[in-house]
C-alpha cells in the first residue's frame, strides 16, 4: 500500500499521480495528499472499474519514477 506522507513525497506525489492520470484520460483532484474521483451518481460498473484500474496505473507509473 502507498503512503501519501511527507516521506513518501506527500502533495509532490499525488500531483504526479494525478499528471498520469489525466495522460491516460482520467481526471482525479489532487487535494495537498489526497487523491479522489467524483464519478457521476450514473457511473455503471463498468466505467467505475475502469476509473479504478486508471487510477492504479497512474500510482504504479509515479511510484516507478
Amino acid at each position: 500500500m502507498c503512503s501519501f506522507s511527507e516521506e513518501a513525497g506527500g502533495g509532490a506525489f499525488a500531483e504526479k499521480v494525478a499528471a498520469h492520470a489525466m495522460e491516460m484520460g482520467l481526471f482525479i483532484r489532487p487535494l495537498g495528499e489526497v487523491l479522489y474521483l467524483w464519478p457521476p451518481l450514473v457511473v455503471s460498473n463498468s466505467e467505475l472499474s475502469q476509473m479504478v484500474e486508471l487510477f492504479t496505473e497512474a500510482i504504479q507509473k509515479a511510484e516507478s519514477e
